[in-house]
């Protein structure tokens, strides 16, 4: 949906509910209204939305409207957060370190007409030839 078409919708919803349009702002509406069905339809949505407000307590619609409370110790818990990540980080890449296997080196040769076969410590096998 065409945000442009939301927005003429809401500026003509909140002209609608300041009072009586007069009657060349009502031609201009109803030309708005009628050009395609999407703005229609964005008008009921609106209206739709206003009457749910009167099933809702008084109390209630105003909390909604008033400013979030920033929960304390939000930034604390997300500080200790970033902190359990790092340290877990690091934890993970000294127990790698501590577990990578050893390099192994060795030298094997054999004779002119020699073959042999070596078992590698990882269980891989080496065929040698002269």
């Amino acid at each position: 949906m065409d945000n442009r078409v939301r927005d003429e919708a809401a500026q003509w919803f909140v002209r609608l509910q300041d009072g009586p349009l007069s009657a060349q702002e009502r031609q201009r509406f109803d030309a708005w209204r009628g050009a395609h069905p999407a703005h229609q339809y964005e008008i009921d949505v609106l209206q739709g939305l206003w009457n749910a407000t009167d099933l809702l307590p008084k109390a209630r619609l105003q909390a909604l409207g008033d400013a979030p409370v920033e929960r304390p110790g939000r930034r604390a818990l997300m500080r200790y957060a970033v902190a359990a990540s790092v340290v877990a980080v690091a934890v993970g890449l000294s127990v790698f370190s501590v577990f990578e296997p050893k390099p192994y080196n060795a030298e094997f040769s054999t004779q002119v007409g020699e073959h042999r076969q070596v078992t590698l410590p990882d269980g891989s096998v080496m065929d040698l030839n002269s």
